[in-house]
């Protein structure tokens, strides 16, 4: 019990500090766009900024304390997660739905407070001078041919869910806007390819086997690529997002993340 408890306090100290990040951002921006500051529209909202650094917390949290990593070398780790899946990710993918200046200024906020929240999450768990003492997993260590069919699935199966999730949630026309993009397949390819890339570093340090992490992988992307930034994109921009959305991307990311995560994690030795 002493144990969860710790745990717990730690995960939620993680997520206020998460938060108040969010709160800064999007006062600053409020600011910088003429406003006096945060309305009191959206100062309200504040306890969905909460859920959303409260679920992202737990997840990194947990990839923390499975993680054979420790020190810099763990902090890198989260930090590409966290950056590339929770902000990279989402910012590329609101390409003609919000104005440049902000997409940089929110893009460059993700950095640096990515930056913070990485070092002080894995100093909350114990994790940033731990000695670093179980073998190194071969994950990874695959034959040239092996990456290639293997990234060839996903960059197949990953569009066809974002397609799938689009044509069984909403109408075409009302999800994502495509037209700035004179190739959306190519766009969508590009995305699993960059999805894969964030995603290889949490795979590499995980413990456990195959079957725990690609469960984790799938609930990391499902959360940092889904759920939460969606709820968060309700703060910058309200009534942007319908919850069919938020479904549709997290439920096509959620199984995308189970697909790399078992085709990646498996050792050399496993046949």
């Amino acid at each position: 019990m002493k144990a969860i408890l710790q745990y717990l306090w730690r995960v939620v100290a993680a997520a206020v500090l998460l938060a108040g990040i969010t709160f800064i951002a999007i006062d600053l921006l409020a600011r910088f766009q003429g406003a006096p500051g945060l309305p009191m529209d959206q100062r309200s909202q504040l306890g969905l900024a909460f859920l959303a650094a409260l679920l992202v917390s737990t997840v990194l949290s947990y990839l923390v304390l499975r993680s054979r990593w420790a020190g810099t070398q763990l902090m890198c780790a989260i930090f590409v997660a966290y950056f590339g899946l929770y902000t990279f990710i989402p910012q590329s993918e609101e390409v003609g739905r919000m104005a440049p200046t902000t997409s940089v200024l929110l893009t460059a906020h993700g950095f640096l407070g990515g930056l913070v929240y990485s070092l002080v999450l894995v100093a909350l768990m114990g994790r940033l001078r731990a000695q670093v003492v179980e073998r190194e997993s071969a994950r990874l260590h695959m034959a040239v041919g092996e990456w290639l069919w293997k990234v060839g699935v996903c960059i197949v199966v990953g569009p066809g869910l974002d397609l799938l999730g689009r044509a069984a949630f909403w109408p075409w026309t009302q999800s994502l806007d495509l037209s700035p993009v004179a190739h959306p397949i190519a766009l969508l390819v590009g995305r699993s390819l960059l999805l894969i890339a964030f995603m290889l570093p949490i795979i590499k340090m995980m413990r456990g086997g195959r079957l725990e992490t690609a469960v984790a992988v799938a609930v990391l992307l499902g959360v940092l690529a889904g759920v939460a930034p969606l709820a968060m994109a309700r703060l910058y921009a309200p009534g942007s997002f319908s919850l069919t959305h938020v479904v549709a991307i997290s439920v096509a990311n959620l199984l995308y993340g189970m697909l790399v995560g078992y085709l990646f994690s498996r050792e050399p030795a496993q046949r």
